[in-house]
């Protein structure tokens, strides 16, 4: 697979970068995250973490194959 510069992407435009990855945002995958810490609250610090890595795992794949 060839890699592609800043400039080749940016005239794609709405191509493969944006139809593979969706609207995937910073705030969406960390919202995700926190919701998935606070289901797992009950199971303790495992649960916790458990439930945030769920949770941010849960959003990237929502939106990297939407």
């Amino acid at each position: 697979m060839q890699n592609l510069t800043d400039q080749e992407v940016s005239q794609v435009a709405g191509g493969c970068a944006q139809h593979c990855w969706g609207d995937m945002s910073f705030g969406g995958f960390m919202g995700s995250m926190v919701g998935g810490a606070l289901g797992g609250a009950g199971g303790g610090p495992v649960g916790i973490s458990l439930g945030a890595i769920g949770g941010g795992a849960g959003y990237f794949f929502s939106k990297a194959w939407d």
